[in-house]
């Protein structure tokens, strides 16, 4: 239940739980940690 709940606006807007939200994947729909970096730079 808890990770239904963690997941919730995810599921409710199309997306799966390991699916890229960030847009900066090269690997879509699946995400490549691309996002991490995006301070860092």
């Amino acid at each position: 239940m808890s990770r239904i709940e963690k997941y919730k606006e995810r599921i409710l807007n199309g997306k799966g739980m390991n699916d890229c939200v960030c847009n900066l994947s090269k690997k879509m729909p699946n995400c490549d940690g691309s996002h991490k970096y995006i301070n860092k730079r």
